[in-house]
């Protein structure tokens, strides 16, 4: 037999098809006979409902037979559908689901899949200036920084997964950030280098062996520094439950501002990198040394009217990092007289 034709001979051997009716019946060229995906994909929490879906390249489900079991028990109702709906037990619970499919062709599969509830918290604030007593989530500006904490719990036999057992892929806008990712890396402190425009941070947080999986996103607005003016008591302080409105009026002759600047990428109202430029009736002041985001209004005695107040705060390491803002504010000196208390005592 002339080599080239046994040649052809033996190449078809080796790539005929053969069928069995073994069960997990696949073909190691083309993959696993069919297989289950499960929807959601980022994370299925506890109670969540779920759907299976039955696939494959190789078995026409069209025409297949399929029946599907929940924890070992049948469930008729759903046989002969390609998803099956199914809710998640409780936070360490396992719900184990198996399709068993015949194909119009012979081909056999019982794929499975184990759907194992977890939970994932995503929890973030920007590293930005805020003053005491303030109750809401720091907002990041441009140039600023983010601070992520992942806080992930994956219960196995009542045993809950250490984070050093975890590995936390941290990204940004779809990139991932692999110098703050890792194995117990659940917190991070991100930059955020857009300029404009909301960013999308994401975490994935994977089991050691890859028996469990979650993934959470949040998406962080960016804002632009704002400055808020407040009143500076002589002895009480600074007033922090009460920003001064644009327009306001004090009976008093004289009174102490302070421009305090939320947002700003710094860590107090000293910073050296952010400077205080006041104007009074749109004339420039030199602001005190020592606490240049204070101001101090005086008006003579029986003088009123408003007096337009402005500051205009700027960084010097950061163009982006600025903001101002205008108040008119009225003094008056005889009002201040007409509410002090009377010395004689009224009938």
């Amino acid at each position: 037999m002339p080599f080239a034709f046994r040649a052809i001979i033996i190449g078809a051997l080796l790539f005929a098809p053969t069928f069995g009716f073994a069960q997990d019946f696949s073909l190691p060229q083309f993959g696993e006979t069919a297989s289950l995906e499960v929807s959601p994909r980022t994370i299925i929490e506890p109670e969540m409902d779920v759907t299976v879906a039955a696939q494959s390249s190789l078995i026409d489900l069209d025409r297949a037979s399929l029946m599907w079991w929940v924890n070992g028990v049948h469930d008729e109702t759903a046989d002969g559908n390609k998803t099956f709906a199914t809710k998640a037990g409780a936070l360490g619970s396992e719900t184990t689901v198996v399709a068993v499919i015949d194909g119009a062709n012979g081909l056999h599969a019982e794929p499975k899949v184990t759907v194992r509830p977890t939970m994932l918290a995503l929890l973030w604030e920007g590293d930005g200036y805020t003053p005491p007593l303030y109750r809401g989530r720091t907002l990041t500006s441009p140039g600023s920084n983010v601070i992520a904490q992942a806080e992930a719990q994956f219960i196995r036999k009542g045993v809950i997964v250490p984070p050093q057992n975890i590995l936390y892929s941290w990204r940004l806008n779809g990139q991932r950030l692999g110098d703050v990712s890792g194995r117990g890396k659940n917190s991070a402190r991100i930059p955020i280098t857009e300029l404009f425009g909301d960013a999308i941070l994401t975490v994935e947080a994977t089991s050691l062996d890859s028996i469990f999986h979650a993934e959470q996103s949040v998406r962080i607005p960016q804002v632009e520094p704002q400055v808020l003016l407040y009143r500076d008591h002589p002895l009480l302080g600074i007033d922090y439950h009460h920003a001064i409105p644009e327009t306001a009026t004090f009976a008093d002759s004289e009174i102490t501002v302070a421009a305090l600047p939320y947002f700003s990428n710094i860590r107090s109202p000293f910073d050296k990198t952010i400077s205080y430029d006041w104007t009074i009736e749109n004339k420039r002041i030199a602001p005190d040394a020592a606490n240049p985001f204070l101001v101090t209004l005086s008006l003579a005695e029986k003088t009123f009217g408003s007096t337009k107040v402005g500051v205009f705060l700027r960084s010097s390491v950061n163009v982006l990092q600025s903001a101002q803002k205008q108040w008119s504010i009225s003094l008056s000196a005889q009002a201040a007289i007409e509410q002090l208390p009377s010395p004689f005592p009224t009938q």
